[in-house]
């Protein structure tokens, strides 16, 4: 399997992660790297560690967490869980599966 990749979205949108390679994340994920960003979050390929004899790859959506103005970041939140909630509402072979949400850390994902 090729190495992740990060993508840039060019311009000077680009943020520091908070989650880094090798970080496990509710001992279960192990992050990989960043496959991409933009305004609400960064997604990160990571490795599902239940599964000690395959290598089941999953993806992680982060919220920003840089807002410091509380209605704008309720908006997000609610945005964000939104989304969320749609992913899991969706059925296709193309589409990623929401297994969690959580925002019990400083920074909610699913």
């Amino acid at each position: 399997m090729p190495e992740t990749t990060q993508f840039t979205g060019g311009g000077d949108n680009s943020q520091d992660t908070s989650l880094k390679p090798n970080h496990v994340l509710h001992n279960r994920y192990k992050i990989l790297g960043v496959l991409g960003g933009g305004g609400m979050g960064t997604v990160y390929q990571a490795r599902d560690l239940n599964f000690s004899d395959v290598k089941k790859l999953v993806a992680i959506k982060e919220m920003l967490a840089q807002v410091t103005d509380s209605a704008l970041r309720a908006g997000m939140l609610k945005t964000f869980r939104r989304e969320a909630n749609i992913l899991a509402s969706l059925s296709h072979p193309a589409i990623p599966r929401s297994m969690i949400s959580s925002t019990s850390t400083t920074a909610p994902i699913w």
